[in-house]
């Protein structure tokens, strides 16, 4: 991830933006840990850098579920490598070339992506980083009072708990899609 920048590789721009966003939800809670442990160094600021924090994560899942259904329609779209033939290949249309699609025809989506579980898994991400990106709505400074515990559960709280779930469902989907017994490790069995 960081010696290879394959930025026109829609996977590769998912994993990178997904830390991102991963990231910026740490930070948060480690800037909401340091009044609790000093409260000396609360400050306004402080909070307001929280906030903005959450914008980037927030956002930054929205757009990676947004990213995940679109690489699902490239997949399989590519130019294969000769020198990489074989049994599974991992051939994607790459951004920008004459192979990408932004959206398949409706008789494409019914037959070939629906059925697919790994497209399934890309849409159960979708939504929950939709509800993730409704935490945008909690940093317009006075659209939503965050003094009333009401609040903070609903537009804090729950879509971080609600969102949270929805990734975990979409990897156990994607798990289960990629390997018929994904509940043993096989650490003997190369990935490649």
């Amino acid at each position: 991830m960081f010696t290879v920048f394959s930025f026109r590789d829609m996977g590769w721009l998912i994993a990178v933006t997904f830390a991102i966003g991963s990231a910026a939800f740490i930070a948060v809670e480690v800037l909401t840990l340091i009044p609790a442990v000093r409260p000396d160094l609360a400050s306004p600021t402080m909070m307001q850098a929280g906030s903005a924090i959450i914008g980037v994560g927030g956002g930054g899942f929205f757009f990676v579920g947004f990213l995940g259904s679109t690489a699902a329609f490239d997949v399989d779209r590519g130019q294969i490598n000769s020198k990489l033939e074989g049994p599974q290949v991992y051939k994607p249309a790459l951004l920008g070339s004459k192979d990408w699609v932004w959206f398949p025809s409706w008789a494409e989506i019914r037959t070939v992506y629906l059925p697919s579980t790994a497209f399934r898994a890309g849409l159960l991400q979708l939504v929950g980083g939709v509800i993730f990106s409704t935490l945008l709505l909690s940093n317009i400074p006075g659209l939503i009072d965050l003094s009333v515990p009401r609040n903070v559960a609903l537009f804090v709280a729950a879509p971080q708990i609600l969102g949270g779930w929805l990734f975990l469902g979409a990897a156990l989907l994607s798990m289960h899609g990629s390997d018929f017994q994904w509940y043993r490790p096989q650490p003997w069995v190369s990935a490649g």
